[in-house]
């Protein structure tokens, strides 16, 4: 049988400003899982649920199939009105 084979890393896919559902996509594709997790609020509505950081960083080489852990900006502290 011999020695097992050592774990397969991947580099981890940039997902940041991604949509959880982005960041999702891009994880199962490089054969990662996502481990979403909620930070501080966004500095606009337009950054509101998207990802703020990843751990392990981009390029970073991970083991096939472990969690990349992504935070998320919450929704917009305040957001402006157009007049």
């Amino acid at each position: 049988h011999g020695p097992p084979a050592p774990a397969v890393s991947v580099p981890a896919p940039d997902v940041a400003g991604l949509t959880a559902a982005e960041a999702k996509a891009a994880l199962d594709r490089a054969g990662l899982r996502i481990r979403p997790s909620v930070g501080s609020a966004a500095p606009n509505a337009a950054n509101a649920h998207r990802v703020q950081s990843q751990t392990p960083a981009a390029g970073s080489p991970v083991a096939a199939g472990s969690e990349v852990k992504v935070v998320l900006f919450a929704a917009a502290a305040a957001v402006e009105t157009a007049r």
